[in-house]
């Protein structure tokens, strides 16, 4: 369920700029850039391990 709920986070592009909700909207940036360049690189789902062990992270 903390899965499922950070996933909607994510997803939601809703920036909340509060402690300790603003590291989320931190988060949720990151995955904004990971979905607007996915044809460069940032293919990982859930960690960035692959995209750092293949030099395809951003």
């Amino acid at each position: 369920t903390v899965y499922t709920a950070l996933n909607i986070l994510n997803h939601a592009g809703i920036d909340v700029p509060h402690f300790p909700f603003k590291t989320l909207g931190v988060l949720a940036a990151k995955h904004d850039r990971h979905h607007h360049s996915m044809l460069s690189g940032n293919y990982a789902s859930i960690t960035p391990l692959p995209d750092i062990i293949f030099g395809t992270v951003e």
